[in-house]
């Protein structure tokens, strides 16, 4: 009989392992491991922390006080899209005539924000700033195009005297967005609230103005500066057209604590003043409308001139029975041309 030879140091290791492996896989009866994966959130989380807004809020107060220094938007990079093109069209038209353009100081210092729960892009919060000694208090929203953008004011309005912002959630849960066409239990889809304004500006006396809630001293000028217009060039048979539609790109919708809706979004309106064509007659605008790109500031035949107005709009819950709240507004001519 050939002797047993002893198992080597290795062979001993793997039969260890053997054993161990056979008593896991056949020895134990118990249910294997299971993985439990974090849970899914209930709601989207809040788009971007208080430690951010804050940092994001100080570094657009510096740019907005260098800006208004060298009134200029050359070397901002927190201010984009319509908040841009307001801002450089004021510069433009204070730098071409001082005296009679003056514009809005922003305001620096903020109240408090309102932030989105949200987990797409682009993706805004809004910025209350708190009042300026003149009393004056803006909303601004600031967007972040994509991940790795840096958030920019793309909007300012300038909220009404004596207005009260609806209540939101706080910016540490974040509110629900909503879809323009979206409307659920709202009174008007958000479209819709801003299509209509844009009506209810050229035509008071519409069906669509029945909607608001009538204090609204930017359409009141609108409508007054239509007027004055109008009376200008009727001595030569002259003619004032209006025309005013909702550019939703951009527009923002957040759901407010009573089942209401905050939409901001922006109305472009033009201002077409035309009048016969007649050798030796012409109208003039005032010098700073050159400085929008009108060719020439003497006008024989017509002359259009475009506005950018941010509106802030607060649309009720169906089931109130309550007017659209116009919150705030800011209105800037942008462009001018002549023939």
């Amino acid at each position: 009989m050939k002797p047993r030879h002893a198992l080597t140091p290795p062979a001993r290791w793997r039969a260890t392992a053997l054993i161990a492996a056979c008593a896991v896989l056949a020895g134990c009866s118990g249910p294997p491991p299971v993985i439990h994966p974090d849970p899914v959130p209930a709601a989207a989380p809040p788009a971007v922390l208080e430690l951010q807004t804050s940092r994001i809020l100080d570094d657009l107060s510096t740019q907005l006080a260098q800006s208004e220094a060298s009134q200029s938007t050359a070397e901002v990079t927190r201010i984009g899209g319509t908040a841009l093109e307001m801002r450089t069209a004021e510069f433009a038209m204070h730098a071409a005539d001082p005296e009679e353009v003056s514009n809005d100081v922003l305001a620096t210092e903020f109240a408090g924000t309102v932030v989105p729960a949200t987990t797409e892009w682009p993706r805004s919060f809004v910025a209350v700033t708190t009042p300026t000694d003149t009393g004056a208090q803006y909303l601004y929203v600031l967007t972040q195009a994509e991940a790795r953008a840096q958030y920019a004011m793309t909007s300012w309005t300038r909220l009404l005297a004596g207005v009260t912002l609806p209540e939101t959630a706080p910016p540490d849960v974040g509110s629900p967005t909503l879809a323009l066409g979206e409307e659920g239990d709202l009174a008007h889809t958000p479209q819709a609230a801003l299509a209509s304004y844009a009506e209810a500006k050229d035509n008071p006396a519409s069906g669509a103005a029945g909607l608001f809630d009538g204090t609204d001293p930017a359409r009141d000028a609108w409508v007054g500066l239509i007027e004055r217009w109008g009376a200008a060039l009727e001595p030569i048979e002259g003619t004032v057209a209006p025309a005013s539609s909702a550019d939703t790109e951009g527009a923002y919708v957040m759901a407010t604590a009573d089942g209401g809706a905050i939409v901001l979004g922006t109305i472009r309106s033009a201002l077409t003043l035309t009048i016969p064509e007649t050798p030796g007659r012409s109208f003039t605008l005032a010098p700073y409308f050159g400085a929008l790109g009108a060719a020439s500031t003497t006008v024989t035949r017509s002359a259009t001139i475009e506005f950018a107005q941010p509106v802030a709009l607060a649309i009720p819950p169906k089931a109130s029975g309550q007017p659209v709240a116009v919150l705030g507004v800011a209105q800037v001519p942008v462009k001018a041309t002549t023939e």
